[in-house]
This record gives structure tokens, sequence and C-alpha cells, in this order.
């Protein structure tokens, strides 16, 4: 059954999702309704940019140490002809795969809204050629572009997703210090008017 997975260790994190994640996107759901991507925080995907669809992810995994958190990021982008309405998660709690009890571990996610950005980050202070900045002056996290940048998190858990948009969601996977060390699984579920329900790996 798709799963999200959550390894808990006793000591130093183990820095997977980091290194999993940090070359872009990866493709989780391929719908003909809508494409679904797993995206490392650092990375920023613009409201109107197109992701790719090529390199696949098989489920969420992430590594962390007890006491931490873990975010990551759920880019949806329509493909059909319509928005897609309603659209919200479910969550089912993260249990340990042999039974074991402890500090429950706790998923929240917030809908991530979007910042008009009519300059680069740091244009102020980048060298100019012509009428372009050099990207390899640009700060890290920069990519230099202007337009939709996401930024604020909304509370509101219920979005609609636009045709020719990205609708994102911030996910915290909260570790607490009591949690019991181990393998722990849980399932997300996506939910959109009209359409059934469907298990995000």
């Amino acid at each position: 059954m798709p799963h999200l997975l959550r390894h808990i260790t006793r000591a130093a994190p183990l820095l997977a999702l980091a290194l999993r994640l940090s070359a872009g996107e990866q493709l989780l759901l391929d719908e003909k309704e809508f494409c679904l991507w797993l995206l490392y925080p650092a990375e920023k995907a613009l409201k109107d940019d197109a992701l790719g669809t090529t390199e696949r992810v098989g489920q969420v995994t992430l590594s962390a140490a007890k006491g931490e958190f873990e975010p990551f990021v759920l880019v949806l982008r329509p493909r059909a002809a319509k928005p897609l309405m309603d659209v919200r998660l479910e969550l089912e709690p993260l249990r340990h795969e042999k039974g074991l009890q402890g500090e429950p571990l706790t998923l929240d996610y917030q809908r991530i809204s979007y910042v008009h950005v009519d300059q680069p980050s740091g244009a102020s202070v980048l060298p100019q050629v012509g009428d372009k900045y050099r990207d390899e002056a640009i700060p890290f996290g920069s990519s230099g572009k202007t337009g939709c940048f996401p930024d604020r998190l909304i509370p509101d858990p219920i979005a609609v997703a636009e045709l020719g948009e990205n609708t994102q969601f911030w996910f915290t996977l909260t570790v607490p210090e009591k949690a019991t060390a181990g393998l722990h699984r849980g399932v997300l579920r996506l939910r959109l008017r009209g359409l059934e329900p469907v298990n995000i790996p």
C-alpha cells in the first residue's frame, strides 16, 4: 500500500532527503487529471513553472533524529481542462512498523501562497551585462527570475488548483524527544471534488 516512510535514529540525522532532492523536483503521481511532485524546500518552483516528468520517486522517505523537524513540499498541477476544486489532504497517523509505542510523530501541512517579485534577489548589488544579471553572481537560492515566488504559509487546508499554475503544500514532520526509534509508516491521501481519493506514496 502506498505510504509515507519515516525513519527515526537515536543520534545524528541521516541527510537522505536533502541529498536525494537537491537536484530538483521528483514526480510522485502522474494521473490523467493532474501531476504531483515532491520538492526539497530549498528549491523554488514558481507559480507558472513547468516541472519535469521524467525522474520518478517511489515514495516520500525521510530520516531524522529525535527532537527534529523535517519539511518537504508537494506541488500539484492540473492536467485536465478545468481547475481542481476543493483540494485537500488527509493525514493518517505515523505508526512504528513493529507496533512499538512511544510519543507519536506529528505531520502537519499548510498551503503556500505566492508573492510577486519584480526584481531578482540581490539585484541591487549584482553586476549587469546589458539588461541581464550574471547568473553566477546571484546568491544561493535565487534563480535571477521575476514572477510569483512561493513564500507565505496559509493555514487554510483547502485549495483550488488553477490551470497552468502550481499549487504547493508545505509539510512538517515533527519527531518528539520520546519517539521510539525505528521505521514509521503512514499514509497521505489527496482528495479532489468529483474524483476518487488518491493515496500519495
